[in-house]
């Protein structure tokens, strides 16, 4: 037979057209030079054929019976045409076979139709590069589709509002997902589980669950919704029932609980045209509900639409799937920059329970909203720049990473939402990342914002206030901030980290934040690092807020020149009126400008920082409140630029706890570079310790008690012991000449034996003693020590009896060799 295979492999990568037919012809030349004297059957066989390819065929018949044509030549004609011919369409289907006309002005939905059809049912991929054609209904799509450099035009009108919309372009399926429900162990259901026992029979698919329980409640602008329980989550191939990721609800009592399970298949790949919508109002360019979806390219133009009405709602949503890439699309506008009654909305992409989403070098520059939907998780977006990052129910473990977002981040879930190098433009929205208001601020995980600036945004991270019963405990999130700038060319006060607190009684959790590296532009605007609620009354929440601040460098610009202006400060701590409730502040290498709305329950420490004042939230002495623990607050290793505080003239002086330690006083220099020389005399009535201070020799200190800055000890707060130095006792020559360190401090005895190993085994349960504590320094009852060896088993107990002796014995029946380390600390009275 005759070598045609580089004619074949110029129509495999040719554009079907004029180009392919070309190729084509030269092909079946060469077979008809080597047939001449085939039988008259076998001419007419080339005769059709070559009609079929040329396009002279009659194309009426082709439509409509082109499967019946092909089937007829196979079973009538010679076997070397029929190779030929499928191996022709083996390289795809294209619309021109199935007698498009792809002028841009027919309409060709009957021939794309059509021609998927074929291809669905033969499993060929569907080719149609650098063409132009018309597009005004739905196709399923369940084969390789390249639409490469084409353009789509529809003109297709569902008069709907955006999101009841039903018409779609391409509809992506296959196999549907099979109902296991009867088959598993609702019991299993868990949250948190990541193994399914009753899974171990199904392989290599995706988990379906849905139920009619009520997770939580939605308030839709006083518009109450029912959010219902339900996720996407994977199965591999295993024996185990072991899942993808762990269960974010417990469906164990769950109502219409609902498993289904869905195999994973071989990837299909859609490269998507150019679309014009013109004058159209469609749902959408694609959706799927197939596992394994690959999705590349394509742009979107809008002409003659309607500028309150979004012509097409999503470009791709994806339904019950798993693995979805997605890369390189273009939507200069999706939707509204605003609402029109229930109008303007459209997004970028939709997801309704889907997982493991990789989204890459997708544009878009406005509209309404970015990537969104309900029950999605373990989604990664890289190298694109899009207006929103969202998620409404229940999002899981969202990476952002190399990205710029015109709008905002907004969502409830859990899991780990992670911004990392990103820009924030914040056009028209004045917070970068929040929770849901709507879904009561919810977020069950960690924010981590990394290496991220903002421009326009007012606020960095902010976790909106629970404002109603959403029907369950409210799980609020951690957050992590490093090493962010936001550059504020608005010259507007900025907000690091916000939290809005409750507005009523509500079950939740409490919040925890670390931040570690924050940097704003140097405007005369105020900025804050911490701004907290200024009450906090819930009656039914319960714990600790830990807080953690880091390299936060705020400019002075923040509160000059008005040190004393409450509104100034860059760290605003609430009144807690809960006593279950505590509030712990660590703050290092930052400037601390406090303003305090209450003096219960809250524990600061400061160390390397630039301290400016303390003064109180209200400007009154509705600050100095009365009820659980004074404040504490521990100044270590820092500045102190004056020492403003309006609290002894507020009567809180009995509020605060001050402690300073090897720290300065300093001149403070307005911004006009004047200064009093002081140090602010009402600072000193809040110290109630302080140590090893010293101030510059030029400054003015208080004319009342100004020892107190230095070495002062107020000994209603803190008591320092009388005894000095600490006592030596060398111990036994067994425990290597070690020396055990004895003393009493404020009525308290410790002893403190460092690291040492004993040169000789103790038998099991044996007695080994090592020495005798003076009276003065012994317990009043026995004091048994637990002993860590290396291998952290505690093998031996230090025994310290009221008679003085301290031994060590074997707590089990195998000796304690020789060599053993351990070391030991304890106190008693």
């Amino acid at each position: 037979m005759a070598d045609i295979t580089r004619e074949l492999n110029q129509i495999k990568s040719a554009i079907y057209g004029k180009d392919v037919r070309g190729s084509i012809h030269d092909g079946i030349d060469k077979i008809n030079k080597e047939t001449e004297k085939a039988t008259q059957t076998s001419e007419e066989a080339i005769e059709v054929t070559n009609q079929l390819l040329d396009g002279s065929f009659d194309q009426g018949a082709l439509n409509t019976n082109i499967e019946k044509r092909l089937n007829d030549l196979e079973a009538q004609y010679a076997p070397r045409l029929t190779d030929v011919e499928k191996r022709l369409i083996e390289f795809g289907v294209s619309y021109k076979m199935f007698g498009a006309e792809l002028d841009g002005v027919t309409d060709d939905t009957i021939a794309i139709q059509n021609a998927h059809n074929f291809a669905n049912e033969h499993g060929y991929p569907v080719i149609q590069r650098n063409a132009k054609f018309v597009l005004n209904g739905e196709v399923e799509v369940k084969t390789d589709v390249d639409l490469s450099g084409s353009v789509v035009i529809t003109t297709w009108v569902d008069t709907s509002i955006e999101h009841q919309r039903t018409n779609t372009l391409y509809r992506i399926k296959d196999e549907d997902a099979v109902d296991i429900t009867s088959q598993v162990n609702r019991s299993d259901f868990v949250k948190g589980a990541t193994t399914i026992p009753s899974l171990s029979a199904f392989n290599s698919g995706s988990i379906i669950i849905r139920t009619t329980d009520i997770d939580l409640l939605r308030n839709d602008a006083g518009v109450i919704q029912n959010v219902y329980k339900s996720e996407i989550n994977a199965i591999s191939e295993n024996s185990d029932g072991n899942l993808a990721y762990a269960l974010t609800k417990d469906y164990s009592k769950s109502t219409g609980f609902r498993v289904l399970f869905k195999p994973f298949q071989e990837p299909l790949t859609f490269n998507m045209p150019k679309l014009i919508l013109d004058n159209a109002q469609i749902y959408s360019f694609i959706k799927s509900e197939r596992n394994n979806v690959i999705v590349n390219n394509g742009f979107i133009e809008e002409i003659n639409t309607l500028s309150a009405i979004a012509p097409i709602y999503t470009i791709a949503e994806f339904v019950d799937s798993h693995d979805i890439k997605l890369s390189n699309t273009i939507c200069p506008i999706i939707g509204r920059d605003q609402r029109t009654g229930q109008n303007g909305l459209g997004y970028l992409f939709l997801f309704t329970r889907a997982s493991k989403i990789k989204i890459d070098r997708a544009d878009q520059l406005y509209g309404w909203s970015g990537i969104n939907g309900n029950w999605f998780r373990d989604v990664s977006v890289t190298n694109s720049n899009i207006l929103s990052v969202s998620g409404h129910a229940n999002a899981y473990d969202i990476d952002i990473k190399d990205c710029r977002i015109y709008k905002s981040i907004v969502v409830h879930g859990g899991g780990i939402l992670s911004i990392d190098n990103c820009y924030i433009d914040g056009r028209y929205e004045s917070v970068a990342i929040t929770t849901r208001k709507d879904y009561a601020a919810e977020f069950d995980g960690l924010i981590r914002v990394k290496d991220t600036t903002t421009i326009h945004p007012l606020y960095l991270v902010q976790i909106h206030s629970v404002d109603y019963d959403c029907g369950r405990k409210v799980y609020l999130p951690s957050v992590e901030i490093d090493n962010c700038h936001m550059k504020n060319p608005d010259n507007q006060a900025t907000y690091l980290y916000t939290w809005r607190g409750f507005n009523g009684n509500y079950a939740a959790t409490l919040p925890k934040v670390k931040i570690d590296g924050y940097s704003t532009s140097e405007n005369d605007a105020r900025h804050k690092t911490l701004y907290l609620p200024q009450k906090i009354s819930n009656t039914l929440i319960k714990g600790e807020i830990d807080i953690e601040v880091s390299d936060a460098k705020v400019p002075i610009t923040t509160f000059n020149p008005n040190p004393y202006d409450s509104n100034l400060a860059n760290i605003q701590l609430p009144h807690i009126t809960n006593n279950n409730v505590k509030l712990n502040l660590k703050v290092r290498n930052s400037l601390a400008n406090f303003a305090l709305f209450g003096t219960s329950n809250i524990e600061v420490k400061c160390d390397n920082c630039d301290v400016y004042a303390i003064r109180t939230g209200t400007n009154s002495a509705d600050s100095v409140t009365q009820n659980g623990n004074a404040l504490n607050m521990e100044i270590a290793n820092s500045d102190i630029y004056r020492g403003f505080t309006d609290f002894p003239d507020r009567g809180g002086t009995n509020r605060i706890i001050l402690s300073v330690v090897n720290s300065k006083y300093l001149k403070f220099y307005d911004a006009n570079g004047q200064t009093d020389n002081a140090v602010g005399p009402s600072f000193a009535d809040l110290v109630k310790y302080a140590k090893n201070n010293k101030a510059v020799p030029t400054i003015i200190l208080p004319s009342a008690s100004p020892g107190r800055l230095f070495n002062y000890t107020d000994d209603k707060y803190w008591q320092e012991s009388s005894d000095v130095g600490i006592n030596t006792l060398k111990l036994s020559y067994a425990l290597d000449n070690a020396v055990m360190e004895y003393y009493r401090y404020g009525g308290v005895i410790a002893i403190a034996i460092d690291y040492v190993k004993i040169n000789r085994a103790i038998a099991g349960y044996g007695l080994l003693q090592i020495a005798r504590l003076p009276v003065g320094f012994r317990p009043m009852t026995r004091i048994k020590l637990p002993l860590t060896s290396d291998n952290s088993v505690n093998t031996a107990v230090l025994d310290i009896l009221p008679t003085g002796e301290v031994r060590i014995y074997s707590r089990q029946s195998t000796e304690i060799a020789s060599g053993s380390p351990f070391s030991a600390y304890a106190t008693f009275i």
